[in-house]
């Protein structure tokens, strides 16, 4: 009974740590589109980054940027300080996902924060979502959007 007591524990405790670290979304990403939650951003924004690739725990932003990757848990307070002190609710940037950007943040557990901080040659990107097949980077009350390619070359990152 206590070998068993003690291989369920370990049993629920592997499964509990390979939860909790969510394996980074690989992947060459391709930049979408842009919206910012105040209307703040012209139509037609583009990113810094036209490409970012995503590759063991490595994003790689440019040629001569790449940047560690973690998976931590997602709150919403974390994440979205300022427009949680605008007093921007959770469900109501949701909306504006969807209807903007075509993604939600229901159900998302973890998001993806940059180790090696400050990671200057990435700003604005300090963490994204992987949802699907999208990146979305928040810096601020701004959305960008990155759609995953089908093909994966890891060589390949345009430098602006």
């Amino acid at each position: 009974m206590c070998r068993s007591t003690l291989a369920s524990l370990a049993f629920g405790f592997v499964l509990v740590c390979s939860q909790a670290q969510a394996a980074a979304p690989n992947g060459k990403w391709k930049f979408d589109r842009a919206a910012d939650y105040y209307g703040r951003v012209p139509v037609g924004l583009v990113s810094r980054f036209d490409t970012i690739v995503v590759r063991d725990g490595e994003a790689r932003f440019s040629a001569d940027c790449a940047v560690r990757l973690r998976a931590e848990e997602y709150f919403f307070s974390d994440v979205f300080q300022s427009l949680t002190k605008a007093d921007v609710t959770e469900k109501r940037v949701n909306t504006f996902l969807k209807n903007e950007l075509n993604v939600s943040l229901r159900g998302v557990k973890d998001v993806y924060v940059l180790v090696n901080e400050p990671a200057t040659c990435a700003r604005p990107v300090m963490r994204f979502f992987a949802i699907g097949d999208r990146l979305l980077i928040p810096s601020g009350a701004t959305f960008y959007s990155y759609v995953k390619q089908q093909t994966f070359d890891v060589q390949t990152v345009d430098d602006r």
